[in-house]
């Protein structure tokens, strides 16, 4: 697991603390400390507001600092918890605080509205080109635990990520699920490439499967890791059927992809409508392959 802080960014809106508690629970769980953040991007405002108008801005954003901790701290009193109130841009903020070993958390709402924690400001800014682990807080964050964490596999070179997965279902206690989807483009493509092996192109994506399923569990013996090979029209569909039941649904994203390839666009989907936590986790294609 990434040896460095927990840091969630929070905002005013009503759902805010509801992810500070999912992050100060993540952050128990790996034994690091906490960062809650507010990144005010007033940096750049001084010509618009006064001196005035920005000491009230950082009362008001001190407050709700205090605010998080407090409940933070009343549900996780063993747990180290340090605030950081920046001028900075959200997502600028929450790297330089994440740096390279730490993990970002944010949260989401599909409400309208200018606030800088909004799904498709933050969360893409930092899912576009990741640097660091993000975890995306979406569904109901008080549902009770399934005991499952899918993980979405597109290619056999995913196992670099896929340690990560495995590391965050083990100290969930929870199960892995290693999902992959064949679409009619897919089978077709295999349908041509390997008309004359034997074991056909079906046994395909269930043979990386296995392969990569095996070499997870001789890395992680007490994690029960399984397999899915789901057959749709989309990527997407099955993986937001899956998040109905799962704790946290685990992606990996190259850091050189845009969210206008095809698998950055399923992103973008499970962004915007997964029913659970979404972790992204960034990765280079062909490290790490069996």
């Amino acid at each position: 697991m990434p040896t460095g802080p927990v840091v969630v960014g929070v905002d005013h809106s009503p759902h805010a603390q509801a992810v500070a508690l999912w992050a100060a629970a993540e952050a128990a769980l790996r034994g690091r400390t906490l960062c809650v953040l507010h990144a005010a991007s007033t940096e750049h405002m001084g010509i618009l507001l006064s001196g005035t108008d920005l000491a009230a801005i950082d009362q008001a954003n001190t407050a709700l600092l205090d605010r998080t901790v407090q409940a933070v701290r009343h549900a996780f009193p063993l747990l180290h918890v340090v605030t950081e109130l920046t001028h900075s841009t959200p997502a600028a903020a929450l790297r330089t605080a994440a740096q390279t070993e730490g993990t970002i958390v944010v949260g989401s709402r599909d409400i309208n509205g200018f606030e800088e924690f909004l799904l498709g400001s933050v969360a893409l800014q930092l899912t576009t080109h990741p640097k660091e682990p993000v975890i995306v807080v979406r569904g109901d964050t008080g549902r009770p635990a399934t005991g499952v964490v899918v993980a979405a596999v597109h290619h056999a070179e995913d196992f670099d990520w896929l340690r990560l997965a495995a590391a965050e279902s083990q100290l969930r206690q929870a199960s892995l699920r290693l999902t992959t989807v064949r679409t009619p483009l897919h089978t077709l493509g295999s349908a041509v490439l390997t008309a004359h092996r034997p074991d056909g192109p079906a046994h395909q994506p269930a043979a990386e499967l296995a392969r990569l399923a095996d070499r997870l569990r001789r890395e992680f013996p007490d994690l029960t890791v399984s397999t899915q090979v789901a057959n749709a029209k989309s990527w997407a569909d099955p993986l937001l059927r899956a998040t109905e039941h799962a704790d946290l649904l685990a992606v990996g994203h190259r850091v050189t992809e845009s969210l206008g390839s095809p698998s950055g666009q399923v992103l973008h989907v499970l962004l915007h409508k997964a029913h659970c936590p979404l972790a992204i986790f960034p990765h280079d294609r062909g490290a790490g392959g069996p």
